[in-house]
């Protein structure tokens, strides 16, 4: 099964059954996913989390895009994140559907409030 069928049949909502393509697909995907966070993971240089997030997503990533880690997703394929896109510590992407974060987009812990 190729990746684009298979973010169909996600999008779709068919129903993906153990032991079939689309399920070894998303098992290989996840293991991909799990190997390029740890690699965002160990890294400060923005850079090259660029880059691995690039490979992630499997596709470009705008040099405006940046991420604090750690960061941690599921499967990778199926997240878009535009230009401007901010994604503070403990920042997770985790579901089978798409995912997109438009331009400008930030995410991350809440911070406390000032007391008062």
């Amino acid at each position: 099964m190729e990746l684009a069928e298979y973010l169909e049949d996600v999008k779709a909502g068919k129903r993906i059954v153990a032991g079939s393509e689309a399920h070894q697909l998303m098992h290989r995907m996840a293991r991909e996913a799990m190997e390029l966070t740890k690699q965002i993971n160990a890294s400060c240089d923005q850079e090259e989390i660029r880059g691995l997030f690039s490979q992630l997503t499997g596709k470009p990533v705008d040099e405006t895009f940046a991420i604090f880690p750690p960061f941690s997703a599921d499967f990778g394929k199926n997240i878009t994140v535009g230009p401007g896109v901010f994604l503070n510590a403990t920042g997770a992407i985790c579901t089978p559907l798409p995912s997109a974060s438009g331009n400008g987009f930030g995410s991350g812990p809440t911070p406390p409030s000032a007391p008062g």
